[in-house]
């Protein structure tokens, strides 16, 4: 343990080595993200409602939205620093340290400073926010809770299973592009998307619901059915840790 939170401390040193950039950092992503919900709010206020979600519901997504992306974003550029050193077949050097490979994918080149943007979300959702009053049913929490699990894991696979590509093109990946693209969707509920084909989205690419869903669960609107969303992670978990265990016996140090 006291080796991950040194992995963390250097990442973290490295965050903030370049004040200037640092700072630019914390800022842009949070300016956006105000951007993007001044959006939703003046669509709230033309309608009242945004596919049956009121303006406090939908703050509630957005701060999901803006938490988990924020989190996300603190590991997935490490993940993209991993196989982008694979590509270029300098990653050797990290795999002689005493450490899991996990650790040094997802700890080695995180940025642990994003915690001060969820800081600000936080902080922002607790004084100035309007929020849904807190009277979930002990289910609903559970749902919501076991949903946010199913939603970190199924993001993981997603990036785990593009970097993998890496040991088949042997070139670097774009996963935080690609994942950018998808995942930015999850701030807008389930019920603006047309019912005919929002199942075959879930299941297809669940990721672009993970802020909607989860908050569905707790407002128990009825979008989805929990076991659906444990069935389509339990599969792709299993489908990425294959391919990992068949991508990973490529690894022969590309490039350099």
């Amino acid at each position: 343990m006291k080796s991950h939170f040194t992995l963390l401390k250097f990442s973290f040193r490295r965050q903030i080595a370049y004040k200037v950039n640092f700072l630019g950092e914390l800022a842009f992503p949070s300016a956006f993200l105000f951007m993007q919900f001044l959006f939703v709010s003046q669509l709230t206020k033309i309608s009242g409602t945004l596919g049956g979600y009121t303006t406090e519901e939908l703050n509630l997504i957005f701060v999901v939205f803006a938490v988990f992306g924020f989190f996300l974003a603190i590991i997935s550029h490490s993940m993209e620093s991993f196989f982008c050193l694979v590509a270029s077949g300098k990653i050797e050097p990290y795999l002689t340290k005493p450490l899991p490979v996990w650790s040094i994918m997802l700890l080695a080149w995180s940025r642990p400073a994003y915690s001060f943007n969820i800081l600000l979300v936080v902080f922002s959702a607790l004084f100035f926010i309007p929020l849904p009053a807190a009277n979930f049913s002990c289910r609903a929490v559970i749902e919501f809770l076991a949903s946010l699990v199913c939603m970190l894991t199924l993001n993981l696979c997603f990036l785990l299973s593009f970097n993998l590509a890496t040991y088949y093109t042997g070139r670097k990946m774009p996963s935080d592009y690609f994942h950018e693209i998808i995942y930015e969707p999850s701030y807008l509920p389930l019920s603006v998307y047309p019912q005919a084909i929002v199942g075959y989205l879930l299941l297809s690419i669940p990721i672009s619901f993970s802020a909607s869903l989860p908050v569905s669960f707790l407002l128990e609107k009825g979008d989805w059915n929990i076991f659906y969303l444990v069935g389509t992670t339990s599969m792709t978990a299993l489908f990425t840790w294959l391919f990992y265990k068949r991508a990973i016996g490529r690894f022969i140090g590309f490039g350099g």
